[in-house]
């Protein structure tokens, strides 16, 4: 048996990638970051508070004004920064992935070569609505459009993959 995925390589499907590494297999240390920015967060905050009494512009105020802003951006957009930073660093030339589940491995294939991976390199499998996200060991990652199947569906991929990985598929949103 042999599933086919047909994925686009976009800002959005890169954003569904990294939100699902983040709340997957580096949900603990995401955890953690967002608490620690959203105490850094809250400080510039009391920061601004404290300073704003005053009735000239002093430039520390500009300064934690704008470290505010920042980080608030950083922590709202976190996915989206990823994904764009992906696309800039590793996209070259590629804007769509051909993915072929087989009995033992699953070939990735862009227009600049094939790949081919192995099952037991995987750490997790993450579902979201319209993607499927298989997550490896070293922290990268494949996505697959799940409108895009053929060779089967949807419910005989998931038990296909879940056999041949001994991983349950996580979902997420």
């Amino acid at each position: 048996m042999e599933f086919v995925f047909e994925t686009p390589y976009d800002q959005k499907t890169l954003t569904i990638m990294a939100r699902a590494l983040r709340k997957t297999v580096r949900r603990k240390k995401s955890i953690r970051n967002r608490i620690l920015g959203v105490i850094v967060l809250a400080v510039l905050g009391f920061l601004i508070w404290l300073t704003s009494g005053t009735d000239k512009l002093y430039f520390n105020q500009v300064l934690n004004v704008a470290l505010f802003l920042g980080l608030a951006a950083v922590l709202l957009f976190e996915d989206r920064i990823n994904g764009y930073l992906v696309a800039k660093r590793t996209m070259t030339g590629v804007k769509r992935y051909r993915l072929t589940f087989q009995q033992e491995q699953f070939l990735a294939k862009t227009n600049l070569g094939t790949v081919e991976l192995e099952y037991r390199n995987l750490e997790a499998i993450a579902e979201t609505g319209t993607h499927l996200v298989f997550l490896f060991r070293n922290g990268h990652a494949r996505i697959c459009d799940k409108r895009t199947i053929t060779g089967g569906t949807l419910a005989e991929f998931r038990t296909f993959i879940e056999a041949r990985t001994s991983l349950q598929i996580q979902k997420t949103r």
